[in-house]
C-alpha cells in the first residue's frame, strides 16, 4: 500500500491565555511557503471543522453540467469561457487545499485565509520539482510525494488495497499534471486575463504547414497539413519586460481549448477537493460517517480529462521589440516628464479660462 506518513507531533495546538470571555486562546505554528506563521484563535478545532464543512467543490460540477450542453448552441463560446474560468478557479482551490494539507493539516483555516499566490506557488513547486523543499511540510513522502499523499488522503475511505493503490495513482497523475499547469506562466496569464475584465478574444485557431512552390509564395491551402485546430480558445496579451518594470512591451498569445476535457477535469478536481477535505475533517476528529469519498464508475474520465488539441499555444507572429530598440530612460526622467506634461495641461486650461 502506497501511503505517505504524517509526521507525528510536528505541529499541534498550543494553549495560551484566555480571551475576554474566559475561553482559552490557542495557537498553531506552521509554514506558509517558506515562511513560518503562527495562527491564533479560540476554539480553533471547531472553527476549522466549520470551515472545512463549508467547502463545497460541487459548485464546479454545477458549472460543468450546466454549461456543457450549451457547447452545442449559439452561446457555445460564452459557455466555453465560463468553463475555462471555473477550471482556473477549481485549479487554484485544489492547489490551495493541497498546500494546506502539506503544511498545516491541523489548521487549514489559518493556512487558506493567509496564503499569498507566491507562497502557494512555492509549495506546489517544491512538491513537483524540489523534494528537498518538502522539509517545510509536516509529511514524510519519500521520492513519490504526490502518489504517497494521494494514498494517505484516500486511505480513510476503506477501499480494498488494490483499489486504493489504483485510485491513488490516477488521482496523483492528475494532480501532477495540474500542478505543472498551475505553475505555467502562460496558463496563469490567460486565467488572469479572463477573470480580470475579460481581456480575451474568444475562439480557437487552426495551425497548418505546407511547402512553398516558389520562394515567398504561400503554400496552397489545399495541400497544407493541419497540425491542430479547435473552435474554442482565447487570444490575449502578456507583458514582456525589456528593462525591469519600467520598460515593457507585450506579445499576443493564442491558446486552443477542448472544453469537454475541461468538463471532465472539473469533475475530477471536485472529487479531489472533496476527498482531501474529508481527510482533513477526519483528522480533525469529525464523524467519519459524515465525510464523503468520491470516485468514478469508469476510469476513462481520467483519460478524457487529458485530451489536448494538436497545437495548444502559439505566439510571436508580430514584430518583436527588444531592448536594443528602446530609449532607456530612467524612472526619474519619465516621472519628471509626466509631471511637466501635467503642469502644462493645467496651465493651458487656466489660460483658456476653463
Amino acid at each position: 500500500m502506497i501511503v505517505g506518513r504524517l509526521v507525528s507531533g510536528a505541529q499541534s495546538m498550543t494553549m495560551g491565555a484566555e480571551d475576554d470571555q474566559g475561553v482559552p486562546v490557542e495557537c498553531y505554528k506552521h509554514y506558509l511557503g517558506r515562511r513560518p506563521q503562527v495562527t491564533w484563535g479560540a476554539e480553533m478545532g471547531e472553527r476549522n471543522l466549520t470551515f472545512l464543512r463549508g467547502l463545497d467543490p460541487h459548485y464546479f460540477v454545477h458549472i460543468a453540467e450546466t454549461q456543457a450542453p450549451l457547447l452545442e448552441t449559439e452561446s457555445r463560446q460564452y459557455a466555453a469561457a465560463t468553463i475555462r474560468v471555473a477550471y482556473g478557479q477549481a485549479l487554484e482551490t485544489l492547489m490551495a487545499v493541497l498546500g494546506a494539507t502539506l503544511q498545516a493539516p491541523g489548521c487549514p483555516l489559518g493556512w487558506m485565509v493567509s496564503y499569498q499566490n507566491n507562497e502557494l506557488r512555492q509549495v506546489i513547486e517544491d512538491l513537483v520539482t524540489s523534494p528537498s523543499g518538502l522539509s517545510h511540510t509536516t509529511w514524510d513522502l519519500g521520492s513519490k510525494p504526490l502518489l504517497r499523499l494521494a494514498g494517505a488522503v484516500l486511505e480513510p475511505a476503506g477501499w480494498p488495497a488494490d483499489e486504493l493503490n489504483r485510485r491513488a495513482l490516477l488521482f496523483s497523475q492528475a494532480w501532477s499534471r495540474w500542478c505543472h499547469e498551475f505553475l505555467d506562466e502562460i496558463s496563469k496569464a490567460e486565467f488572469n486575463a479572463m477573470k480580470h475584465g475579460t481581456r480575451t478574444q474568444l475562439g480557437g485557431f487552426s495551425f497548418s504547414i505546407g511547402y512553398e512552390t516558389a520562394p515567398g509564395v504561400a503554400a496552397d491551402l489545399a495541400t497544407m497539413r493541419t497540425l491542430g485546430a479547435s473552435e474554442f480558445g482565447s487570444t490575449f496579451a502578456v507583458p514582456v519586460k525589456l528593462q525591469g518594470r519600467l520598460h515593457q512591451t507585450s506579445r499576443t498569445v493564442s491558446r486552443n481549448w477542448l472544453p469537454v476535457a475541461m468538463v471532465h477535469s472539473l469533475h475530477i478536481m471536485a472529487a479531489s477537493i472533496t476527498n482531501i477535505v474529508s481527510f482533513l475533517r477526519i483528522r480533525a476528529g469529525d464523524d467519519p460517517t459524515t465525510c464523503r469519498y468520491e470516485f468514478f464508475s469508469n476510469d476513462s474520465v481520467f483519460e478524457r480529462a487529458c485530451d489536448r488539441p494538436g497545437v495548444h499555444t502559439i505566439s510571436g507572429f508580430a514584430p518583436e521589440v527588444t531592448r536594443e530598440h528602446i530609449t532607456a530612460w530612467t524612472g526619474a526622467e519619465v516621472d519628471m516628464e509626466l509631471r511637466e506634461d501635467h503642469e502644462r495641461f493645467l496651465a493651458s486650461r487656466k489660460d483658456s479660462g476653463e
